[in-house]
């Protein structure tokens, strides 16, 4: 394995000239993060994107996709050959690549693991991934929480000291937080944007510019006869649909990382949304350019050119999250103890009781965790004092 990274590590940095570009690549494909500069760490860091860095659930979710997407592909034109020699039922085709590509799969992705170098976040991932492939193949239906309570205890029972890593906490917590609140964020933006739609303050600014896309006042004639600018009106739908997404994603990651953060780091970006949603699709392209280099090394003209465009990828988006740490409070300094730990998942946990089936009874229990905090966090500060 370690003769495979090497390998792979060699490409890598032959291809992409750029020393950081390069070191960048390097961490977000195969986990090392020993090259970047302490200038590229200092400012993923203050933006709230330095998860980018480290190979986690992210860059194993866009792995997977990228070679599931091709199985898939491969497995449709032999499918389409098999089909044609009547061989084989269509449904006994489907199952058996649905299991084939799920096998494969699973496989895969233990590969990439111990090619990434088996960090907490990693490992959570392939354990949780695997669940599901194997829910596939015997045609069952996964669960989230069940996977990652079971990547917790397989991890826990192998290491139990890997419960004070602080990549162990970050990668579950952010997990977590995404499956309970995404889905909840998510439809209260739905509810949100169509009780607007559906209301008399239609005129409200997002909406008057919503309504100016959607007319075709402002395109030539000619787009609008062949049908092209509607096309590029469901192009900029769906990019800003994704952007949308991302930006959900990184504010629920955030709702149960925050203490943790606040605890270790005392640092907290107010802009890690807007970071997020620039850094997460070149990441995208990094990775599956990345592969592509190395599938395509064997040609050097061609491969320079799919490094060179790696290169300028990652330059770009580098001036440009410098750009954004320039802006005025683009990190703030905020320290929680363990008193506020304990007293912020307590609240958080309480206040999603009371939301969640709106009773009485959990409105008292909630001022009785802040009474109760507020107290204990006397007793704490004064007994430090």
């Amino acid at each position: 394995m370690l003769l495979i990274r090497s390998y792979l590590k060699n490409i890598l940095e032959s291809y992409i000239k750029d020393p950081n570009s390069a070191a960048v690549a390097l961490a977000v494909t195969l986990g090392e993060k020993q090259y970047l500069n302490s200038e590229i760490k200092s400012l993923y860091t203050g933006l709230g994107v330095a998860h980018i860095l480290a190979v986690s659930g992210l860059h194993v979710s866009i792995f997977v996709l990228i070679l599931s997407l091709l199985l898939n592909k491969i497995a449709y034109i032999i499918e389409a050959g098999a089909s044609r020699m009547t061989l084989f039922d269509s449904k006994a085709l489907v199952t058996i690549k649905s299991s084939i590509i799920s096998i494969i799969l699973l496989f895969a992705i233990w590969f990439y693991a111990f090619l990434a170098g088996l960090s907490p976040s990693i490992v959570r991932s392939a354990i949780m991934f695997s669940v599901f492939q194997i829910s596939s193949i015997f045609k069952r239906k996964g669960n989230i929480y069940s996977s990652l309570a079971l990547s917790a205890v397989i991890m826990l029972l192998i290491n139990p000291l890997i419960i004070y890593n602080v990549g162990f906490q970050l990668s579950f917590l952010a997990v977590l937080s995404i499956v309970y609140f995404y889905p909840k964020l998510k439809s209260c933006l739905v509810r949100y944007h169509t009780s607007f739609l559906t209301s008399t303050s239609a005129n409200f600014p997002f909406f008057m510019v919503a309504e100016a896309l959607e007319s075709t006042r402002f395109a030539p004639a000619v787009m609008v006869s062949n049908g092209v600018y509607k096309n590029i009106i469901i192009l900029v739908k769906r990019v800003l649909g994704y952007l949308c997404d991302i930006a959900l994603v990184s504010i629920s990651a955030q709702i149960l990382t925050l203490p943790i953060l606040a605890y270790y780091f005392k640092k907290f970006s107010i802009y890690f949304v807007v970071a997020n949603c620039i850094i997460i699709p070149v990441i995208f392209w990094v990775i599956l350019l990345s592969l592509v280099l190395i599938c395509i090394s064997s040609f050097p003209s061609i491969a320079g050119v799919v490094g060179y465009i790696i290169s300028k990828i990652i330059v770009i988006s580098t001036l440009i999250l410098k750009y954004i740490s320039k802006w005025p409070y683009s990190d703030i300094y905020i320290s929680f103890d363990i008193m506020d730990v304990f007293g912020y998942y307590s609240i958080l946990f309480m206040l999603i009781l009371l939301l969640k089936f709106k009773k009485f009874v959990y409105l008292i229990l909630l001022n009785i965790t802040v009474l109760i905090y507020s107290i204990l966090k006397t007793i704490y500060y004064l007994h430090r004092v």
